[in-house]
């Protein structure tokens, strides 16, 4: 039962992307990671953005940025398909924030008409 704004999430994002650690962590693709047990585990970005080897040809065409540097997906009952996505060309970074668009697909498309028109 938590509420917030856009504008909140925009500045949440700001703060988070001036933590290095943070920064790094969001524009990776994949993260392989061995436990102590010996137990395998990775994670798969879900920003298609980003995600430039894990996309076929086809949908790296459609769906890649070479500007894109992450952020967040999500998805709620309410909120809907959700996106917080950065963007960065030369000294100029950006932080769009998508609230309630029309499916996970939508979001995405959403973001790069953004990037796009901002760079």
């Amino acid at each position: 039962r938590h509420f917030t704004t856009a504008y909140d999430l925009a500045l949440i994002s700001e703060e988070a992307l001036s933590y290095e650690i943070i920064n790094k962590s969001v524009k990776k693709e994949q993260v392989d990671a061995v436990y102590e047990s010996g137990q395998m585990m990775t994670w798969i970005n879900s920003n298609y953005l980003i995600r430039y080897h894990s996309l076929s040809t086809e949908d790296r065409k459609k769906w890649y940025s070479e500007y894109a540097t992450g952020l967040k997906t999500g998805t709620t009952s309410q909120a809907g398909s959700c996106m917080v996505a950065s963007a960065k060309k030369g000294d100029r970074e950006i932080v769009a924030v998508l609230l309630k668009c029309k499916d996970g697909m939508g979001r995405y498309e959403d973001a790069l008409e953004i990037i796009n028109t901002i760079f």
